[in-house]
């Protein structure tokens, strides 16, 4: 309260503050009179557990504040207490009426985030926006030819890389997935098992060694099974001029669109090998796509396109 006193912001922008059963920062631009813009990356504000994903299935339980569900679920780490804490958590700032009375706009990566948090909050009276996130393609020299499928990012369940160890059973081309966490000795013995040897697992790789080993694919594969809002790696694979194969989940569709990539239902592996095959069989379509996907992410998301939109979203409420 002090530092709002004392500085004289013309607003706040509130990022990650779903961490205390009290957001006093609201509290204290509220009583200042200093309007709040606050940007949502995850789905704290509407689900307990961040992701409206139950471990296993998208899930939509919490909705109508039936928040109790965290807790029957163990939806949060798969902990009772997390559970509770996240629960009790919400209902606090239900009762509150935190995001009503506190936040005068809300900012979306993606259009699916924006609508789904509607849907949620239908009885509410607030303003949003979408804001999309800004990305630099200058460190990137776009490749549009590649000699196998990538996967990078976290190996763990929500991911859906399982999606592609199974496909993988019924495609020939060779994969290379990088990535660490805790399902990737299940997934290596899956591969082993099936003597899938078109497979390579390549662990944890970071900065210049990633870009390179992405600069070598001819597509990326974004399988992930939640309701992913504005996933990064898309980002990278569109500078490094690779379309992608992407999930009908979340804000995944409004990235890759019709023309820099093609689209799968993550609960239909068949579906996703078809796909993969149907890319990797024309290279043409792959540079088509790229190039399409490198100038878009250069065109719609740079500097100078975030700025106006910031500004934009900011004059809403000044």
């Amino acid at each position: 309260a002090a530092l709002i006193r004392d500085f004289k912001p013309d607003l706040v922008h509130a990022f990650a503050i779903h961490v205390h059963l009290t957001p006093s920062i609201l509290e204290a631009a509220k009583d200042a009179g200093v309007p709040v813009v606050m940007t949502c990356n995850d789905y704290k504000h509407i689900c307990p557990n961040y992701k409206i994903f139950d471990g296993v299935h998208n899930c939509e339980a919490c909705k109508g504040r039936l928040f109790y569900n965290a807790v029957l679920k163990k939806c949060c780490k798969d902990s009772l207490v997390f559970s509770v804490a996240s629960a009790i958590e919400a209902y606090v700032h239900e009762h509150k009426k935190v995001y009503d009375r506190l936040v005068d706009r809300y900012l979306f990566a993606s259009k699916f985030m924006l609508n789904k948090t509607k849907e949620f909050w239908v009885d509410k009276s607030i303003q949003y926006g979408v804001l999309k996130n800004p990305f630099d393609t200058s460190q990137y020299q776009p490749q549009y030819q590649g000699s196998y499928a990538l996967y990078f990012g976290r190996i763990i369940n929500e991911k859906g890389v399982d999606r592609i160890v199974d496909a993988a059973k019924k495609v020939s081309m060779p994969i290379k997935i990088v990535g660490d966490g805790p399902d990737l000795s299940r997934l290596q013995s899956e591969v082993s098992k099936h003597a899938l040897s078109h497979v390579e697992f390549l662990g944890p790789v970071w900065g210049k060694d990633l870009d390179q080993i992405l600069y070598g694919a001819r597509f990326v594969i974004v399988p992930s099974l939640w309701h992913e809002n504005c996933p990064y790696v898309i980002f990278q694979a569109f500078a490094a001029g690779k379309p992608v194969i992407g999930s009908l989940r979340g804000g995944i569709p409004e990235l890759i669109g019709e023309e820099r990539g093609l689209l799968f239902d993550p609960d239909n592996v068949e579906e996703l090998a078809i796909t993969m095959d149907k890319l990797w069989n024309n290279a043409d379509e792959c540079k088509r796509m790229g190039l399409l996907a490198h100038e878009y992410v250069e065109r719609e998301f740079s500097d100078d396109v975030f700025y106006e939109s910031i500004m934009s979203n900011y004059r809403a409420v000044m």
